[in-house]
């Protein structure tokens, strides 16, 4: 086979179009009580080379290269129950494929950063999935780089602070996604050097490149920074009246570090923002950050240079 993964006390492997698994207890039977395979492709034409085992709450997913079927695995094989075919739900980069969260999956594929939960629920996944602000980025990396260079994309799941990596050769996108703030963005982290592997060890993600150096992330302490410059870019806002002016007066922010204050006041033009000052620690006790500009909608863009931790808890904007 190509993909394997322990499941309910065996054993499975996915190869082409069939699903084979070991007997009950031992992986290293694959004839005996227990053992047997499933032609995939009996089910559903798109089933004919896949690439990726996951599970998916209480079933188990079966990724090809177009689609993914789940299924009811039961230590019997008689009472393996085939459920259904999503199409539209595939990835040809198998190291991807990653349970996510309570039991969701995620994945990529050549439309962007698919969950299939809201693929499954939904059937809308470029609306639903978490990574849709991704989708042109992982498009245009599809068309133009193909689909050798995008097969070595990795997933893996921080064990301290639970953020969604995606490794790809030369980059890493990073979900931070908190329910209860509501925040979830992606960040993108260029190393400098091509990745060729990466595992977690020791509670921190460590990658290869490739002249065979190894870089933990965080140092050997995990607790190390560098001056490696950040930049944040919001979105435009409206403040929930898009047709309205507005006159920006000011900025209330909790942060630690330096950071460069730019804005944005031209929707039209991504790259015109007007440069506001230095931001350096929370300002809430100090008064509000000047800021003078009108337009219908607003983009903040801050970046920061200095060395030593650098973050932002929250951001107030004050407007008539």
């Amino acid at each position: 086979g190509f993909s394997v993964r322990t499941y309910k006390t065996k054993m499975y492997s996915v190869g082409g179009s069939v699903l084979y698994f070991s007997a009950v207890g031992n992986p290293a039977d694959w004839t005996g009580t227990g053992s047997g395979s499933i032609d995939l492709s009996l089910e559903d034409s798109d089933m004919t080379d896949c690439t990726a085992l996951e599970v998916y709450y209480d079933k188990l997913a079966i990724l090809s290269k177009t689609a993914t079927q789940l299924w009811q695995i039961d230590p019997d094989p008689l009472k393996n129950q085939y459920v259904q075919t999503l199409r539209d739900a595939g990835t040809v980069a198998w190291r991807s494929v990653l349970q996510y969260g309570s039991g969701d999956v995620m994945y990529v594929a050549p439309s962007g950063i698919r969950s299939l939960r809201a693929r499954n629920a939904s059937l809308a996944a470029a609306v639903s999935d978490i990574g849709s602000p991704l989708d042109p980025v992982i498009q245009q990396l599809f068309r133009s780089l193909g689909e050798d260079w995008m097969s070595g994309t990795m997933s893996f799941l921080q064990p301290v602070t639970g953020r969604f990596w995606v490794i790809l050769p030369d980059r890493i996108y990073i979900l931070s996604a908190f329910p209860g703030p509501t925040i979830t963005a992606w960040s993108q982290y260029e190393p400098g050097f091509n990745i060729t592997a990466a595992a977690v060890y020791q509670h921190r993600i460590m990658v290869r490149d490739d002249q065979n150096n190894i870089y933990a992330y965080g140092g050997a302490d995990g607790l190390t920074y560098d001056d490696c410059p950040v930049e944040v870019i919001f979105p435009f806002h409206a403040g929930d009246q898009p047709a309205t002016n507005k006159r920006y007066t000011g900025i209330n922010a909790a942060c630690q570090g330096q950071w460069e204050v730019s804005a944005g006041f031209n929707p039209i033009d991504d790259s015109a923002e007007d440069y506001l000052g230095l931001l350096d620690g929370p300002n809430f006790v100090g008064g509000k950050f000047p800021m003078y500009g009108e337009s219908t909608h607003m983009s903040l863009r801050l970046r920061c240079f200095s060395d030593g931790p650098a973050s932002i808890s929250n951001m107030i904007v004050h407007y008539d």
